[in-house]
């Protein structure tokens, strides 16, 4: 069920990219430790290569990434991740491996109520996954001044605000669409929503505990806000922030998780919290290590910018 999952996943973003970026730029691997590169070697795909256009093609792909694994660990992956895109527009592929140090997130219990968000604000939501994706590939960059994401991308940036305009007058139900509902992608368009509602210490305590949501996409969408909020209202975040459980995400065999966790704790560092330091250094520290190896510098930088933060520098 988990690979066609990710299989879904893979052939949902990548039915809208050109065939120039149907193409695997490198494979990377967290929770495999010292044994990467070896494991590295005995992988089908190789970089450079041209990814299957079809949809069996890629299904396909992945079991034989799923099965080297098994093979050469004995255990499943507990995550594969194609991710869009590095410098040259070319597809990198995340690999989670069941090392000792591999922890899934702990927290709340899934959610039970039939509450939902209006119809109106989820096809919104749906928009804004489309519209990313052609914001991705004509490069767009963000501004996160006002306390959540609008995109230089002119389409993906207006359906951003129309996402604001009806998260407003209906925060009341996106707060309980957050805390009751039982359908992960209402969850997830409302933890998405919310981080449009303006600042305040009820939006930043409902996102945080949804960090930890059983569902790993909901989990993305909270991190992102709270990520975007934090990069102005760090010391706001930090206050209500659970250090360790919040830390222990690096740790996590997704890759979503750990890559949000990346970016949130890297903007909380900037308050010089001495918690936070003290925290990543007895939690993280081989998976901070692990993560500043990966060679987009997009996703380890912030690994390396923990580092330094850690160090003192």
């Amino acid at each position: 069920m988990a690979l066609l999952i990710l299989a879904a996943i893979f052939v949902v973003v990548a039915t809208s990219l050109t065939a120039a970026e149907d193409r695997l730029g490198s494979v990377e691997f967290f929770g495999a430790g010292t044994g990467a590169d070896a494991l590295r070697d005995h992988l089908p795909p190789k970089p450079g290569m041209l990814l299957p256009e079809d949809d069996a093609g890629r299904a396909r792909l992945l079991q034989q990434i799923e099965q080297a694994v098994v093979q050469h660990t004995g255990k499943p992956p507990t995550d594969i991740a194609p991710v869009c895109c590095d410098a040259q527009g070319h597809w990198i592929f995340y690999i989670g491996i069941q090392g000792p140090r591999v922890a899934m997130p702990q927290g709340r219990r899934s959610q039970a109520a039939a509450v939902r968000v209006p119809q109106a604000l989820l096809d919104i939501y749906r928009q804004t996954l489309e519209q990313n994706v052609a914001a991705v590939n004509a490069s767009a960059t963000e501004e996160h001044t006002r306390g959540y994401a609008l995109s230089t991308h002119k389409p993906l940036r207006d359906v951003q605000l129309q996402l604001r305009q009806q998260a407003v007058p209906n925060a009341t139900l996106l707060y309980k669409v957050l805390q009751q509902s039982s359908d992960t992608e209402h969850r997830a368009a409302a933890a998405t929503a919310i981080g449009y509602l303006d600042p305040s210490a009820k939006q930043i305590r409902a996102l945080l505990d949804t960090a930890f949501d059983p569902d790993s996409t909901v989990r993305n969408n909270a991190l992102r806000a709270l990520w975007v909020l934090s990069v102005k209202h760090a010391a706001k975040v930090v206050q209500y922030a659970p250090m360790r459980k919040l830390v222990a995400l690096l740790r996590s065999g997704q890759w979503s998780d750990r890559n949000k966790a990346l970016l949130l704790l890297m903007s909380l560092a900037q308050t010089q919290n001495k918690a936070l330091g003290q925290t990543l250094r007895s939690v993280a520290m081989p998976e901070l290590q692990e993560m500043s190896r990966w060679q987009n510098p997009g996703h380890s930088d912030p690994a390396r910018l923990l580092l330094r933060f850690v160090a003192g520098l």
